[in-house]
């Protein structure tokens, strides 16, 4: 499902690399057992009392395919931003319209829909470079790696770099992110088969 955008690029370095691990750690593959509300994967989700609590929220609740908890990541208010390359070649290769309107339930929604598609996730967060940081609001860049294992396929990789847009909300003194602007990187990893925010708009435009 997700080989249009992957091109002619060979996975056998992929599986080599990762069989010694995924033997390590095979007990993933089995279905993932009901998790508490409050924690995810062996982790506790904090309580985003500051703004990078709620990366590392992000990071813990992709990790463990948590749908539940990832729309708490979001206020009412969030909008996606894709790159634009990105946005026009989502819009040749399936039609116009593919990042329209993307609000907080299309973000809770596509994600849902990636996570059933994925046996697993590794999210890697980088290069932090805060460009605003006040008392209610924090916008940060990082770059990202995300490494997806659909079922029935082999490892794929997406990485690129995000502006996220964080608020505190006033009444609880939570952060929440308000916006997401994806870029590609300068320079892309070999074997990566594009940005999160391209992995995005494919899931939106095959359900």
């Amino acid at each position: 499902m997700f080989s249009k955008l992957n091109g002619s690029r060979s996975r056998l370095v992929l599986i080599g690399l990762m069989l010694a691990s995924l033997a390590a750690v095979s007990c993933i593959f089995e279905p993932r057992a009901t998790l508490e509300p409050d924690q995810v994967g062996g982790k506790d989700i904090q309580p985003a009392q500051e703004p990078e609590m709620l990366i590392s929220n992000l990071v813990t609740i992709v990790q463990a395919l948590d749908s539940g908890n990832y729309q708490d990541l979001f206020s009412e208010d969030f909008s996606f931003v894709p790159d634009p390359e990105d946005e026009d070649f989502m819009n040749n290769h399936y039609g116009p319209g593919i990042y329209l309107n993307w609000d907080r339930p299309v973000e809770v929604i596509v994600a849902s829909q990636l996570f059933d598609r994925l046996n697993y996730a590794l999210l890697h967060i980088e290069d932090t470079e805060v460009v605003e940081d006040t008392d209610t609001t924090y916008v940060v860049y990082h770059g990202y790696r995300l490494e997806i294992l659909p079922r029935g396929e082999t490892w794929i990789e997406y990485s690129g770099r995000a502006r996220f847009h964080l608020r505190m909300n006033p009444e609880d003194k939570l952060w929440k992110m308000f916006r997401w602007v994806d870029f590609r990187p300068e320079e892309s990893p070999e074997d990566a088969s594009g940005t999160w925010g391209l992995l995005k708009g494919e899931v939106r435009a095959t359900n």
